[in-house]
């Protein structure tokens, strides 16, 4: 092999490592130029994903919240039933406790249209419907037996409180005549009577 022929043989050797330096500082180049528009689409991309997942969530909770109150609003509706009704007021009771050995009930009431003296009060399950409204009897206290006699005009809505502190929860009631109800409150000492006049709660 001639001297020329060498020389020639390394030249083709040498030429692949100028263009693959060539190559890789244009790589470099291109890399440096692009890097800031590829992280900045990154940056982005991370965003719109953030964006998109507190969405989701946001929405999965307001729908579980809603989900949520529905039920609630459900389960409080099955617990109310019907106390008693006219053909314009509805007033609904719901158990709000019992005395010991079963020896009563009591309950929470509410009414439509509302009455709000119902809201803050809780109430015997006894009633009694006559002269255009309802006579109840409102306790007091849930441990000691202290309760009012309460009567609500139907035609307005107004609440007369008739008797109070009354050391019974056991009455009984006789229709005098048709403007006169007898009441009859039983304590362990001695029978205490009330006689209600229509004339005289309607017109209060």
């Amino acid at each position: 092999m001639t001297p020329e022929l060498k020389i020639s043989f390394l030249d083709k050797v040498k030429r692949p490592k100028t263009s693959n330096k060539f190559i890789d500082g244009l790589l470099t180049v291109i890399t440096i130029l692009f890097y800031p528009i590829i992280l900045l689409f990154g940056l982005l991309f991370m965003l719109f994903a953030g964006i998109l997942s507190l969405w989701q969530r946001l929405t999965i909770r307001k729908d579980n919240l809603q989900k949520t109150k529905l039920d609630t609003e459900k389960s409080e509706n099955k617990q109310w039933q019907v106390f008693t009704s006219t053909n314009h007021v509805l007033i609904e009771q719901k158990l709000a406790g019992s005395l010991p050995w079963n020896s009563g009930d009591y309950l929470y009431l509410r009414s439509n249209p509302t009455i709000s003296y119902l809201t803050d009060n809780i109430f015997g399950d006894w009633l009694l419907v006559d002269f255009r409204g309802i006579f109840l009897q409102k306790w007091n206290d849930t441990r000691n037996i202290n309760c009012d006699l309460v009567f609500i005009d139907f035609d307005t809505l107004n609440v007369s409180v008739l008797q109070k502190n009354l050391p019974t929860k056991h009455w009984t009631t006789e229709k005098i005549n048709a403007d006169e109800i007898k009441f009859t409150f039983t304590t362990s000492d001695n029978d205490l009577t009330y006689i209600v006049k229509q004339t005289e709660i309607n017109n209060s």
